[in-house]
């Protein structure tokens, strides 16, 4: 059997210098990017057009997206390349992108070593009411984790770092840490790996971090061919094998799903602390429905969890009673990313389009999409 690739190797692989660019960052007012205009790739004339808008468009890629309750839209870039312009930063008025908390925190470049007070390598950017969350994956380019680097950043709207919480004995050689979520009461941030597999606890009071479902079959891929368009996603002989990757919370549960496999699952909270034995905590852990492979999640106000169907070009929702529904299915939602509700109860969701070849065609997409 041929030894599969994780998304590290796969987008080494397939997204070079997807960054055309480095951008005047030397203030915080002088925007990253020029406002870049939909293009004919970018065109939201279809079906789903009453559901869906154009928000913003970007040259370079980005994953993670966090809305916060004044509205503010929050975006990062993952340093999948040699040239990323800026990690995280947020949309401007005329979709211009500002850098977040300022330039210096965007300001690390590859080779050097010292990055206090900066960002690595982002992958996800969450945003609580107005505080913003960033996780930092601490791995450039799927490298080597760079020890200090993997970590959990807290700030508030002003840009004033609030907290910081480092993953260091956590992670694995080969982790990749991906998306969050925060327990109800904040006490808790819940990260899936989707790198080595598995999930990362940390106690937002104290600082410990915690593994669990360390290689359980359900943080784990399948061997899931990816097909989009008609196309299988990677190499014939090689399919990617993505491990943990989305996750929502409801209540007192935690959902999530590997990329490259179609069951979504869920664990109580309160089984995911240090003190449980692994065996009670597997066995309590729960197939939801076969949703088929998705990248972000995100749970609504009802229970119903938000899909990010790659396969379908689409949004899709698992209802509490166990209905699948399309939300909205275009081919503008190519490779639905990462999901943040705004305050008025739409959903957002970037594009990022790593299904689409070695360069994949700009701009990238930010969407809001009506739900109800």
């Amino acid at each position: 059997m041929h030894q599969r690739r994780s998304l590290a190797v796969l987008l080494v692989s397939c997204c070079p210098l997807l960054f055309a660019s480095a951008c005047d960052s030397a203030q915080e007012e002088t925007a990253t990017t020029e406002k870049v205009e939909p293009t004919a790739g970018l065109n939201a004339q279809s079906a789903s057009q009453d559901r869906i808008e154009l928000v913003a468009t970007s040259p370079h890629q980005w994953t993670g997206i966090g809305v916060a309750s004044s509205g503010r839209i929050y975006v990062n870039f993952p340093r999948w390349s040699e040239d990323v312009p800026i990690s995280v930063g947020y949309l401007g008025g005329d979709g211009r992108v500002f850098p977040f908390p300022d330039a210096a925190w965007n300001s690390w470049e590859p080779g050097e070593g010292d990055f206090t007070s900066r960002f690595v390598a982002v992958q996800s950017v969450v945003a609580v009411g107005d505080d913003v969350w960033v996780l930092d994956t601490g791995r450039p380019r799927f490298g080597t984790i760079l020890p200090g680097a993997p970590r959990l950043i807290r700030f508030d709207e002003d840009g004033r770092k609030l907290a910081e919480y480092s993953a260091d004995a956590v992670v694995h050689p080969d982790s990749y840490l991906n998306d969050v979520r925060f327990s109800n009461d904040g006490s808790r941030a819940y990260i899936t790996d989707s790198g080595a597999g598995g999930l990362v606890v940390i106690d937002l009071e104290t600082g410990a971090a915690h593994r669990v479902l360390d290689g359980h079959p359900s943080t784990m891929a399948t061997d899931t061919r990816v097909v989009i368009d008609g196309k299988p996603w990677g190499s014939e002989d090689d399919p990617p094998q993505v491990h943990a990757d989305g996750i929502a919370l409801f209540e007192e549960h935690l959902y999530y799903q590997a990329l490259t496999a179609r069951t979504l699952y869920r664990v109580p909270l309160e089984l995911l602390e240090r003190d449980v034995s692994a065996e009670t905590r597997a066995a309590a852990v729960e197939a939801v429905a076969e949703v088929g492979p998705s990248d972000g999640l995100i749970a609504g106000p009802d229970g119903s969890i938000y899909l990010s169907s790659l396969e379908q070009n689409a949004v899709r929702v698992l209802r509490p009673g166990g209905a699948i529904e399309v939300v909205a299915q275009d081919p503008l939602i190519a490779w639905p990313d990462s999901f943040s509700f705004g305050p008025d109860g739409t959903l957002f969701v970037t594009t990022s389009r790593i299904h689409q070849g070695p360069v994949p065609p700009a701009p990238y997409g930010v969407l809001r999409i009506s739900v109800r």
